[in-house]
């Protein structure tokens, strides 16, 4: 017997499940990268005061995780299987999350920081936790999870 890991999946299907990341990152990379300094300099909210916003979304985020995993195990849909309703519905939130984040109005504060954030994190958490989940799901191969995980990422 072989100890060489055996593929089944193609590259093919391997990218059509990791093809979502690479939107998702395009969005969301600027988000954590240039938004801080952004709302702390450019439109003069300061650096804590940013970092406290960001953080209360964030402790929104560490309660939506659950209830959306748990929403996403239990949705059942014909045609689209259970994790796809919740990719799809995600994006939404995700690119009206990211709009308003950075393009703000002139007027933007700390609310419209914290709140655009939780609808990003929100729409986000919504696509990449079916996203994930689904990679599990595909194979019941050790490797063959590896190389899904790492087409995803």
């Amino acid at each position: 017997m072989s100890d060489k890991p055996r593929f089944n999946l193609s590259r093919w299907v391997l990218l059509a499940y990791g093809a979502p990341g690479v939107p998702l990152a395009a969005l969301t990379l600027p988000v954590y990268i240039l938004l801080p300094t952004f709302y702390a300099t450019t439109l003069g909210l300061g650096l804590a005061s940013v970092g406290l916003a960001l953080v209360i979304a964030r402790v929104w985020d560490a309660f939506s995780d659950p209830i959306i995993g748990y929403l996403s195990d239990q949705t059942r849909h014909e045609g689209l299987g259970r994790r796809m309703p919740w990719i799809l519905g995600g994006l939404v939130p995700v690119m009206l999350g990211t709009w308003q984040l950075l393009m703000p109005p002139s007027d933007a504060g700390l609310v419209h920081l914290m709140v655009w954030s939780v609808v990003l994190y929100t729409g986000w958490t919504a696509m990449i936790l079916p996203l994930s989940a689904m990679g599990a799901e595909i194979s019941d191969s050790y490797h063959e999870r590896s190389r899904i995980a790492g087409f995803r990422e």
